[in-house]
């Protein structure tokens, strides 16, 4: 814990209560900018509301919980919760309600401070006790009723898309590769990133997010099965990554990826993670080698350009001494803007 001692706090919850109830800090103020916050052991706060102000740290040794009937918000750069810590943003009796948010921030607008942290750990959610996140339940994806073709204005699904909503992101995977294609526009794989504009039961009508001139409520690539013996066994599918409940790096993809966050979960199989989105986390590249902090596993020296498990949704070592104990839970969750594993 030597990332958040006890001793730097700045702001103590002494008494159980409101975030925002200056009566709940040791003091009178509730945490602002810059603030190095511990919930002690014992209290129980509540997260009811939104929150610009731009935490250094939150060292959770009792419990908190989001609200799930209101939008909440927290920016934060470092999260660590302890073995006596309890984390819920959601339950899974009273999941954050699907026409209500639940964000975190990590505040990753600077450089991390290496004198401080020199290890990398710092800058995201490290959590060493209990955590239960529940989102809004939806469809995470839904088959298609047929092939596609360039042009196309809308997906037919073979169901009701459960949860879906005007707004909602969706990938539609490719099923062919472009030689001379491009990442960046997603012409290698072929996949294509649709924006929801309209749902009429099992039709879907969608903008274009790749397409930034002329018309963009077309598909730009076909999306086709092979035409094999077999292909009406084959199954063309189309996931939706939109959560209400989110962990996201500040910036989003115009953060470097060494300057974004992470999430870990440690050493503790009480983690229950549902329909939650992580977006853009994670420090470890895996175009690139591993270079940690101090050795590498070849043993030559590591400066810690690219230290390996920083990752978007992070379950490490959490039951592994037990294989007959209970298991980390990760259901219906969406992982997008990784330069990695996204689930690891």
């Amino acid at each position: 814990m030597d990332l958040v001692p006890q001793a730097r706090a700045t702001h103590i919850a002494t008494k159980s209560g409101s975030w925002f109830d200056p009566s709940t800090w040791k003091g009178g103020k509730v945490p602002g900018d810059g603030a190095r916050v511990l919930i002690n052991k014992d209290v129980s706060v509540r997260y009811d509301g939104e929150s610009e102000a731009r935490l250094k740290t939150v060292r959770l040794d009792g419990q908190l919980t989001f609200a799930t009937n209101q939008d909440t918000k927290m920016v934060v750069d470092t999260f660590v919760e302890t073995e006596s810590g309890i984390l819920n943003i959601g339950t899974a009796a009273n999941p954050i309600q699907a026409n209500k948010t639940a964000q975190i921030v990590i505040a990753s607008k600077e450089a991390i401070q290496k004198n401080w942290d020199p290890q990398q750990l710092s800058r995201g959610i490290i959590t060493h006790g209990k955590v239960n996140i529940y989102g809004a339940d939806k469809a995470d994806f839904v088959g298609l009723a047929k092939d596609l073709q360039a042009g196309d204005r809308e997906l037919v699904l073979k169901g009701k898309p459960t949860g879906w909503q005007v707004g909602d992101k969706l990938v539609l995977g490719g099923t062919s590769y472009g030689w001379n294609g491009s990442d960046d526009d997603n012409s290698r794989f072929k996949d294509e990133v649709l924006t929801i504009t309209e749902i009429s039961g099992n039709r879907v009508r969608f903008t274009n997010d790749d397409i930034t001139e002329g018309d963009n409520t077309v598909l730009r690539f076909n999306h086709t099965r092979p035409d094999i013996p077999e292909k009406n066994q084959l199954q063309l599918y189309v996931a939706n990554t939109t959560r209400n409940v989110t962990i996201e790096t500040e910036g989003g993809e115009d953060t470097p990826i060494k300057q974004r966050g992470h999430v870990m979960f440690m050493h503790n199989p009480d983690v229950r993670i549902h329909n939650a989105g992580f977006y853009h986390l994670g420090r470890s590249d895996k175009r690139k080698l591993v270079d940690d902090v101090g050795k590498n596993v070849d043993g030559s020296n590591g400066s810690g350009s690219n230290p390996r498990g920083r990752y978007s949704l992070h379950f490490h070592r959490t039951g592994a001494e037990d294989l007959n104990g209970p298991a980390a839970m990760a259901q219906g969750n969406a992982v997008v803007g990784s330069p990695g594993w996204g689930i690891e």
